[in-house]
């Protein structure tokens, strides 16, 4: 298999332990990474401190950050996860961060039609700067792997039907 390029979110999420890096692209392209499969990331930080420690834990593993915006207006993403009343996980996404602004070049599109596959969740489409990036993005895919990350406030049926 040849390059697999992720699509979305790279972010902290906070947990009442600490903070890990995550987002579903994310957590995809080191996972593959590790088992040897090139893969890239395209997404978006902050040009601040957390920005700067995600870009750190991916040139620390041997993961490629060419395709990883950097962006001075908005900040890294944050999601906050506590535990609630019935021992489930509750998630406060916030918003909006660097990765809702994802912008679309040429360089992208060249990168994603010349990937194996374009793996992309519906997270990312909740605003719509990156949905369109995203859009623009899709046809150049030889194949698509949709990851269905369904949390309420951030979806629309439009959207995941697209």
């Amino acid at each position: 298999m040849n390059n697999v390029v992720c699509f979305g979110e790279i972010l902290w999420d906070v947990l009442p332990t600490g903070k890990q890096p995550g987002g579903a692209p994310f957590n995809v392209a080191v996972q593959l990474h590790q088992l040897g499969q090139p893969a890239q990331l395209i997404s978006r930080v902050g040009r601040d401190d957390l920005g700067a420690e995600l870009l750190e834990f991916l040139h620390e593993r041997g993961l490629p950050t060419d395709y990883v915006q950097q962006g001075e207006t908005h900040l890294t993403g944050v999601v906050k996860a506590n535990v609630g009343d019935r021992n489930e996980v509750v998630y406060k996404i916030v918003q909006p961060v660097a990765w809702d602004y994802i912008q679309y070049s040429e360089e992208l599109a060249e990168l994603v039609a010349g990937a194996e596959m374009l793996v992309f969740g519906s997270l990312a489409a909740r605003t719509p700067a990156t949905r369109e990036t995203l859009y623009r993005l899709l046809p150049h895919a030889r194949f698509r792997v949709f990851d269905v990350n369904i949390r309420a406030p951030h979806y629309t049926r439009e959207v995941v039907q697209h």
